[in-house]
């Protein structure tokens, strides 16, 4: 866990020295989607029913909640989350195969760090290869580029019950 948050500090602040650009020939991307279809949140409702708890779709949470300082994670939502974001990134090979990464080999750390954080969001492999070339002449922060993302992201209240909504991030790794 340590190396982990190391890691994580070291890689911000090389990231923060980067000039993050367009892949080559690419126009900045719009968001991969605005609106999540009301589909979209069926795998959330079936995890919230199949739990006994109940589901609130795009509501304020009740001010004594949002206020709360605990935060409760349900690791099922968690899941969905990133299948979610697999979802909405069919269309971008080489993001798409890294939230399948993140889901299937990913830990629970970094997992939740995708769905509950906030801000740039960078691939762990991604900042451990720019950690290990930035003594390096091959490192090119041209390789770097930025997409916003928007999967569904619920929170966990201390009875249980599940506020979900849509949650956009910028999500950034390197393409070469």
């Amino acid at each position: 866990m340590k190396r982990r948050a190391v890691l994580v500090s070291m890689g911000v602040g090389l990231l923060g020295q980067l000039p993050l650009a367009p892949a080559p020939g690419a126009e900045a991307a719009p968001p991969v989607t605005t609106h999540a279809a009301a589909r979209a949140y069926d795998p959330f409702k079936k995890i919230a029913r199949d739990k006994g708890v109940q589901i609130f779709i795009d509501k304020t949470q009740p001010k004594a909640m949002a206020t709360e300082a605990a935060l409760h994670l349900d690791m099922n939502m968690v899941h969905a989350s990133i299948e979610h974001a697999i979802e909405l990134t069919r269309s971008n090979a080489l993001l798409n195969a890294k939230f399948q990464r993140l889901l299937q080999q990913g830990t629970p750390v970094q997992q939740v760090e995708f769905v509950m954080g906030s801000g740039r969001y960078y691939f762990p492999e991604d900042l451990e290869t720019a950690v290990a070339e930035q003594s390096t002449a091959s490192s090119n922060p041209q390789c770097w580029v930025c997409e916003t993302v928007c999967p569904i992201v619920c929170s966990c209240q201390g009875n249980g019950d599940q506020y979900c909504r849509e949650h956009c991030r910028q999500v950034c790794h390197k393409y070469c």
